[in-house]
Protein backbone atom coordinates (compact mmCIF):
# COMPACT_ATOMS: atom_id res chain seq x y z
CA UNK A 1 0.00 0.00 0.00
CA UNK A 2 2.65 2.32 0.67
CA UNK A 3 4.48 1.76 -2.46
CA UNK A 4 1.59 3.14 -4.80
CA UNK A 5 1.30 6.50 -2.74
CA UNK A 6 5.03 6.59 -3.11
CA UNK A 7 4.75 5.90 -6.63
CA UNK A 8 1.72 8.47 -6.64
CA UNK A 9 4.13 11.11 -5.20
CA UNK A 10 7.07 10.46 -7.29
CA UNK A 11 4.31 10.89 -10.20
CA UNK A 12 3.17 14.68 -9.16
CA UNK A 13 6.79 15.63 -7.99
CA UNK A 14 7.90 14.90 -11.58
CA UNK A 15 5.29 17.57 -13.45
CA UNK A 16 5.95 20.59 -14.72
CA UNK A 17 5.46 23.42 -12.66
CA UNK A 18 1.77 24.64 -14.62
CA UNK A 19 0.80 21.00 -14.40
CA UNK A 20 1.44 20.83 -10.62
CA UNK A 21 -0.47 23.89 -10.41
CA UNK A 22 -3.24 22.85 -12.33
CA UNK A 23 -3.56 19.58 -9.92
CA UNK A 24 -3.42 21.56 -7.22
CA UNK A 25 -6.40 24.03 -8.11
CA UNK A 26 -8.72 21.13 -9.57
CA UNK A 27 -7.97 19.07 -6.00
CA UNK A 28 -8.38 21.76 -3.80
CA UNK A 29 -11.47 22.61 -5.86
CA UNK A 30 -13.03 19.08 -5.42
CA UNK A 31 -12.20 18.92 -1.77
CA UNK A 32 -14.30 22.19 -1.13
CA UNK A 33 -17.27 21.18 -2.81
CA UNK A 34 -17.24 17.99 -0.47
CA UNK A 35 -16.63 19.81 2.47
CA UNK A 36 -19.38 22.03 1.80
CA UNK A 37 -21.43 19.55 0.59
CA UNK A 38 -21.30 18.11 3.91
CA UNK A 39 -21.36 20.80 5.54
CA UNK A 40 -25.27 21.94 3.60
CA UNK A 41 -26.39 18.33 4.39
CA UNK A 42 -25.09 19.09 8.31
CA UNK A 43 -26.90 22.49 8.55
CA UNK A 44 -30.08 21.04 6.57
CA UNK A 45 -30.33 18.33 9.03
CA UNK A 46 -30.24 21.06 12.19
CA UNK A 47 -32.50 23.24 11.04
CA UNK A 48 -35.31 20.43 9.79
CA UNK A 49 -34.46 18.97 13.64
CA UNK A 50 -35.50 22.76 15.14
CA UNK A 51 -38.53 23.40 13.00
CA UNK A 52 -42.26 21.54 13.39
CA UNK A 53 -43.19 18.87 10.88
CA UNK A 54 -46.39 19.92 8.44
CA UNK A 55 -49.29 17.76 8.41
CA UNK A 56 -49.20 15.77 5.08
CA UNK A 57 -52.67 17.52 4.03
CA UNK A 58 -51.44 21.04 4.52
CA UNK A 59 -48.10 19.81 2.73
CA UNK A 60 -49.57 19.13 -0.51
CA UNK A 61 -51.99 21.91 -0.74
CA UNK A 62 -48.94 24.60 0.07
CA UNK A 63 -47.21 23.38 -2.77
CA UNK A 64 -50.24 24.20 -5.60
CA UNK A 65 -50.43 27.85 -4.30
CA UNK A 66 -47.61 29.26 -2.81
CA UNK A 67 -44.47 30.35 -5.25
CA UNK A 68 -42.31 28.22 -6.94
CA UNK A 69 -38.57 28.43 -7.96
CA UNK A 70 -36.62 31.19 -7.38
CA UNK A 71 -38.99 32.98 -6.00
CA UNK A 72 -39.69 30.47 -3.05
CA UNK A 73 -35.91 30.83 -2.16
CA UNK A 74 -35.71 34.41 -2.55
CA UNK A 75 -38.90 34.55 -0.50
CA UNK A 76 -37.31 31.86 2.14
CA UNK A 77 -33.90 34.08 2.37
CA UNK A 78 -35.87 37.19 2.70
CA UNK A 79 -38.09 35.84 5.91
CA UNK A 80 -34.38 34.66 7.39
CA UNK A 81 -32.52 37.51 7.06
CA UNK A 82 -36.06 39.35 8.67
CA UNK A 83 -35.65 37.10 11.72
CA UNK A 84 -32.05 37.37 11.99
CA UNK A 85 -32.36 41.18 12.15
CA UNK A 86 -34.94 40.66 14.52
CA UNK A 87 -33.05 39.00 17.01
CA UNK A 88 -31.29 42.47 17.79
CA UNK A 89 -33.93 44.42 17.36
CA UNK A 90 -35.88 42.71 20.13
CA UNK A 91 -35.41 43.63 23.87
CA UNK A 92 -32.33 42.99 25.45
CA UNK A 93 -33.47 42.85 29.16
CA UNK A 94 -31.88 39.30 30.16
CA UNK A 95 -31.90 38.48 33.73
CA UNK A 96 -28.87 36.70 35.18
CA UNK A 97 -28.93 34.90 38.55
CA UNK A 98 -25.98 33.65 40.13
CA UNK A 99 -25.81 29.88 41.29
CA UNK A 100 -26.82 29.06 44.73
Amino acid sequence: MEGSHKGFLEYLQSLDEPTKKKVLVISTALIMIVVVYFWLAYFNNLIAGITQPQPVAAATADTTSGPSGLAYVGAEFMGAVKGFIGIFRGPHDYIIQPRQ
